[in-house]
């Protein structure tokens, strides 16, 4: 989150000086990538860390402002308090959607956590944690839908 907070000032800057599908692509390259790399490669913990937080977050920032800024130049000045307020709803509801999604894909039969009478530890069963590179991979599948749709509309 504090990556994301700190590329969302270079996303806006960026956005207002190149072409926003440039933009998007740049952005979406490392959100996908890093999605990919991280369910795909990432074996160690640390990996893991840095392609899936990190470079998530830096794309993430520089996505952010790009359909505002271009809906704020489509809209006029009385719009765009609209525009923005859609726009920030559907940041808001997707991840509401994509918790019903990995939910179904995770644990569609709810299976509780196990705690661990060494540790005290509570973890999921295998058969639950093998299936999270699979949500990861259908997500990543869903977000490439959804960023073409939205490169053949800007």
């Amino acid at each position: 989150m504090l990556i994301m907070t700190c590329t969302n000032p270079i996303g806006a800057y960026l956005q207002k000086r190149v072409n926003p599908k440039v933009l998007l692509n740049i952005g979406y390259f490392l959100v996908f990538g890093s999605v990919y790399i991280s369910t795909n490669v990432a074996y160690k913990w640390s990996t893991f860390v840095v392609f899936f937080g990190i470079l998530q977050a830096i794309g993430y920032g520089l996505l952010f402002w790009t359909p505002i800024l271009c809906s704020w130049e489509w809209f006029g000045k009385g719009d765009r308090g609209k525009a923005t307020g859609i726009i920030l709803a559907g940041f808001g509801v997707s991840p509401f959607i994509f918790g019903i999604v990995t939910t179904a894909i995770v644990n569609p039969n709810n299976v509780h956590r196990v705690k661990d009478s060494l540790t005290g530890q509570s973890f999921f069963p295998e058969s639950v944690s093998s299936k999270i590179p699979e949500m990861y991979r259908v997500c990543l599948s869903i977000w490439a839908i959804l960023a073409f749709i939205s490169l053949v509309t800007i």
